[in-house]
């Protein structure tokens, strides 16, 4: 059977699709809208994401792990030229990039108290060590 544009329209999803825009059943398909620009130079920025108040949600769909940034935050550890919908990091949790969704959301009302948001904590920074083979000490300057 042909599904056709909205899917299976027997089902409830389809039913969603069909009777409200996507923008209430909270599918957004992608960042920049059903028709992005061709002109890559117009595409939405992640300093743009953050003017706007925006927040973004990282799913990863092979281990089902769900982050969410403030695009805010995200400004000053990124490039905030960098074209938003690019930004694919890879998975805390398995570390793989090709399985991760990001997508953009305002925050709302029914968002306060539920959603765990990711903040900048600080910097670490880690002393490395090498090997070597033993010899004479080396006087350091």
């Amino acid at each position: 059977m042909h599904k056709g544009r909205f899917g299976d329209p027997f089902s409830f999803r389809g039913f969603l699709r069909v009777l409200v825009p996507f923008y209430l059943v909270g599918e957004e398909e992608s960042p920049l809208g059903h028709n992005p620009p061709s002109d890559r130079r117009k595409w939405a920025r992640l300093r743009d994401w953050a003017a706007d108040g925006r927040c973004i949600r990282v799913r990863c769909n092979l281990c089902k792990r769900t982050l969410h940034f403030y695009a805010a935050d995200l400004v000053t550890v990124y490039d905030p030229e960098m074209i938003a919908a690019d930004w694919r990091p890879p998975c805390s949790h398995c570390k793989k990039s090709d399985w991760v969704s990001v997508r953009s959301f305002f925050p709302g009302p029914d968002d306060v108290g539920r959603i765990m948001m990711r903040r900048p904590a600080g910097v670490r920074r880690i002393q490395l060590w090498k090997s070597e083979l033993y010899g004479p000490p080396t006087e350091a300057k």
